[in-house]
């Protein structure tokens, strides 16, 4: 299905946690109304795990039918481990995570039963070798001798003038520890529509 037979998303739908399609960088994503300002909007991409910002215009949104190719189960979830209570973990995890988590790992996840907190903890396992991501991160933090406790993260560096971090460069996607809490655990809502035969009559699609 081209971008252009889905139908504009309608005025009345625009709203907090609609699910809709968002054209960008010349292909289009199922995504998630998140915040709606004066002049601007934030979604999530809903299969990337990301947000992205842009201009309020509702030209750049449009309906997502209810067809097989837009029910899929949103690709990805935030998830965290679950005995690393920190929201922003030191960097040596983070680091010692990556070189088990290549890009392209398969995973399961076992989410805790009692956690109904955003991101949703649990444990980690890789598919092929069946390793405990966590038990193994501990491991490694132990044998390397790294104190996670220090909160320090960028090194003295006399030679910098301002002894300062230079900002980012600017980026349109906007990125969040979190993902909207309708999609944690629900599935997408679509409409149940034809392209072919839309109307202003169908209801609003929501996530839930």
């Amino acid at each position: 299905m081209q971008w252009i037979d889905l139908p504009k998303l309608p005025s009345e739908w625009f709203d907090v946690n609609a699910a809709c399609a968002v054209h960008l960088d010349g292909s289009y994503y199922r995504a998630c109304i998140t915040t709606i300002l004066s002049d601007s909007i934030e979604l999530f991409l809903i299969d990337h795990g990301r947000h992205t910002s842009m201009d309020k215009q509702l030209g750049h949104l449009r309906v997502l039918p209810s067809t097989d190719l837009f029910v899929e189960p949103p690709m990805i979830v935030v998830v965290a481990l679950g005995n690393i209570s920190e929201l922003f973990p030191h960097p040596s995890c983070t680091s010692e995570l990556k070189e088990v988590l290549t890009s392209g790992t398969q995973v399961q996840f076992h989410p805790e039963k009692r956690h109904k907190r955003i991101p949703s903890r649990g444990k980690l396992i890789v598919v092929v070798s069946c390793l405990d991501v966590e038990q193994y991160l501990w491991h490694r933090l132990h044998q390397t001798g790294i104190q996670i406790q220090c909160r320090e993260l960028v090194p003295y560096q006399p030679e910098d003038p301002w002894h300062e971090l230079r900002p980012p460069p600017d980026t349109k996607y906007v990125h969040r520890l979190q993902c909207p809490s309708v999609l944690l655990r629900g599935k997408l809502e679509l409409s149940p529509i034809n392209p072919d035969e839309y109307t202003e009559r169908i209801p609003a699609c929501h996530t839930k």
